[in-house]
């Protein structure tokens, strides 16, 4: 049986480095291109994670897939098009404050009274291309 907590770290842990933490690094580097980004996900998870892969090139697909998960799912193909470009949208300061003043304190929790200005803070719309096999 397949343990879904392996694909929730693999996205979400800060040491070693998830993917969205990988993603979140390089959305802070003016420079940092697909390349660099997809480069950062294979050193970091190709061979140390069960649940990571680099794909096999498919003949007539949509999307080409720049890196694999393997779960429950079965294999699932990402394609990181765009990520980048679509994750440096600043969060507006105005927005955040409403955010946290919030009657529903799960959302409350994720936007704090902000020390200095937040405007280094990024919101993460990750826009997946499944591809499917």
């Amino acid at each position: 049986m397949f343990e879904v907590q392996v694909i929730v770290t693999l996205f979400f842990t800060f040491q070693p480095m998830g993917i969205l933490s990988i993603l979140q690094e390089q959305c802070m580097f003016p420079k940092a291109t697909n390349e660099t980004f997809k480069a950062m996900l294979m050193e970091n998870h190709l061979g140390k994670s069960k649940a990571f892969g680099k794909p096999k090139p498919v003949k007539g697909a949509k999307y080409e897939a720049h890196f694999e998960l393997y779960h429950y799912a079965g294999t699932v193909g990402y394609n990181i098009e765009g990520w980048l470009f679509k994750n440096k949208d600043p969060l507006n300061e105005s927005v955040a404050a409403l955010l946290g003043q919030s009657k529903e304190p799960l959302v409350a929790s994720f936007f704090p009274p902000a020390e200095g200005t937040i405007s280094s803070m990024f919101v993460f719309r990750v826009h997946v291309f499944f591809i499917f096999r």
